[in-house]
């Protein structure tokens, strides 16, 4: 379904991530995953050390694949490809403090769960009848907030808490779908709505 994947940059070609850094009202120079090989590397998730993650595209079949970049010691970039095992495609979304990620994967029978890796432990789920799943963040507890797709291919927000239990639908009333996109410690969550 790839609802969270990038458009593509069709004035240069090209697709490429960045930081802003708000107090100084800077960007950073753009950088590309090494491995991005179709020009298209995105930025989705940063924590308070600066360490980064979203996906590349591998020019070779179009597939999206996930990495985590980090600043070394003399301020160079230093990425790790990050793949869910048997996974066709691999989109982190969010990382917390920690260092643990959420996102979501394609797998080659069809499915799209969201994904949770919490100490390089990873976990899928899926809203029980949802077409696709989007863990967009996660809070130092490990509580998640994101998005799902029904059959009808409405998009609802639901949130998961640290044992795992899942809270859905979560709507605003009157709105024809909900997105969650990003929580706080105090699980307070962001989104949009139509």
């Amino acid at each position: 379904l790839h609802d969270a994947l990038p458009i593509f940059n069709p004035l240069n070609g090209k697709l490429k991530a960045f930081v802003y850094k708000v107090k100084k009202q800077r960007f950073s120079l753009p950088f590309a995953a090494p491995y991005d090989t179709g020009s298209v590397t995105q930025g989705r998730g940063i924590n308070n050390k600066r360490h980064t993650c979203g996906e590349y595209m591998n020019g070779t079949d179009g597939t999206f694949h996930g990495y985590l970049m980090e600043s070394g010691l003399q301020n160079e970039l230093i990425f790790t490809q990050f793949d869910l095992t048997d996974s066709l495609e691999t989109i982190p979304l969010g990382i917390n403090n920690i260092g643990d990620l959420v996102g979501t994967a394609i797998f080659s029978d069809g499915t799209q769960p969201a994904f949770v890796s919490l100490h390089e432990t990873v976990t899928t789920f899926a809203v029980p009848d949802a077409v696709a799943t989007f863990a967009y963040q996660l809070n130092t507890s490990n509580q998640i907030i994101g998005y799902y797709i029904d059959s009808n291919g409405i998009k609802h927000g639901y949130t998961r808490d640290s044992a795992g239990v899942l809270t859905y639908p979560i709507d605003v009333p009157g709105a024809t779908e909900t997105l969650l996109l990003g929580n706080n410690d105090s699980n307070w969550g962001v989104g949009r709505y139509t």
